[in-house]
């Protein structure tokens, strides 16, 4: 007895189908992600908020989103309580979230944490996963 199975698609038209559609996947979440930022981050001067950048690598496959103002992490895990992670694994993010506990300018006794960032980004995330499964 004899089994053969053939391949009946074009390997490379269903590779490139697939590079469009994670393509498009990708600039949906990019697209998502920086809304649901956009949404939650603290407004004051509005400086924080119009620093969220982000660049999409189609090449690469890969969306990088984030800003390099130095208080942003100061705002979203805030100096005066615990970082409420509960959304992300202590292994996704480690100790980087203590490291601003207790910093930062005390003027005014300190910030709370406003989590507008790693919880958009990771919600986001996983949105994509399941549409694409």
């Amino acid at each position: 007895m004899i089994v053969q199975v053939k391949n009946n698609f074009k390997a490379e038209g269903l590779v490139q189908e697939l590079e469009e559609y994670l393509t498009k996947e990708l600039a949906r979440y990019e697209k998502e992600t920086l809304s649901d930022i956009d949404r939650d981050v603290p407004i004051k001067t509005g400086e924080l908020a119009s620093s969220i950048q982000s660049v999409n690598d189609p090449n690469q496959l890969k969306v990088t989103i984030g800003t390099n103002l130095h208080y942003a992490p100061y705002q979203e895990f805030g100096t005066i309580e615990l970082y409420d992670a509960g959304y992300v694994s202590s292994q996704e993010l480690g100790s980087y979230p203590q490291q601003f506990r207790g910093a930062g300018i005390r003027q005014s006794g300190g910030v709370f944490a406003r989590n507008y960032f790693f919880k958009n980004v990771r919600t986001n995330f996983f949105k994509m996963i399941d549409r694409i499964k």
